[in-house]
């Protein structure tokens, strides 16, 4: 469903973004 995709991508973003903002 496209909630389903919408909170994958939300999901994918957010460990984006956690991967960028740690130090390594």
């Amino acid at each position: 469903t496209e909630d389903e995709v919408a909170r994958s991508l939300e999901r994918v973003l957010l460990t984006m973004r956690i991967s960028t903002s740690d130090p390594k």
